[in-house]
């Protein structure tokens, strides 16, 4: 049962394409699996599509179709050719998240895993905006993520498991936002947890010892 969504302005920044691609990716996962934010999204087009059928038309040149077209063309032309990707497994294909299959070059256990402090293993995603980053998260089973806030905004939606942060459980399809202004320490379920995560900062340790060795460590 999903229980945590992004907020209504989050939603509309989605919706409207005003979200980078990486945050983008993040609600448009959550959408494919929760029918209520489905439903919402599709609210909010409605909305936006009534009010722009009553803008008046303003006139045009006539050569403005010439040069869409033209502009169009070149941006064809300067486009490399995309490598087709493998597809990932049957059992793959129901845990993740149609938006999120293309951004995987092969299957889970293909990608290139970082083990960090015997607690969390992260593998980075290529995605286009500079500044973010984005990656897959496997919290151990029973374990935390060491106390930490943010330099900017995180986005985390729960792909597999669940993890408690504070008082509130997260498991699949659940999505969390936070920033600078929280400071939490989330622990997996005794199964683990695997989560798609997105930032626009780095994380910031805290707590006595994270705040020593934050200058050199990067989660």
């Amino acid at each position: 049962m999903i229980s945590q969504h992004p907020g209504e302005e989050l939603l509309l920044d989605y919706v409207s394409g005003a979200l980078p691609e990486a945050a983008s990716l993040a609600v448009a996962c959550h959408i494919s699996l929760c029918p209520a934010c489905r439903a919402e999204a599709g609210h909010i087009e409605a909305v936006g599509g009534a009010a722009i059928s009553r803008i008046t038309p303003q006139e045009i040149g006539a050569d403005a179709l010439a040069e869409t077209l033209a502009r169009l063309d070149q941006a064809d032309a300067e486009s490399a050719p995309v490598a087709e990707k493998a597809r990932p497994g049957a059992q793959e294909d129901e845990l993740l998240p149609y938006p999120l299959r293309h951004y995987l070059p092969d299957r889970l256990d293909a990608l290139s895993w970082r083990k960090r402090r015997k607690i969390v293993d992260t593998a980075a995603l290529d995605i286009a905006p500079a500044g973010f980053i984005t990656r897959l998260m496997r919290i151990h089973p029973g374990m935390a993520v060491p106390d930490h806030s943010h330099r900017g905004n995180e986005f985390t939606l729960v792909l597999e498991g669940g993890y408690t942060d504070g008082d509130i459980h997260f498991e699949r399809g659940d999505f969390q936002a936070a920033d600078a202004s929280v400071d939490h320490r989330p622990m997996a379920d005794a199964e683990g947890c695997l989560c798609l995560v997105v930032l626009d900062a780095p994380m910031r340790l805290t707590g006595r010892i994270g705040r020593l060795v934050d200058p050199f460590v990067r989660l």
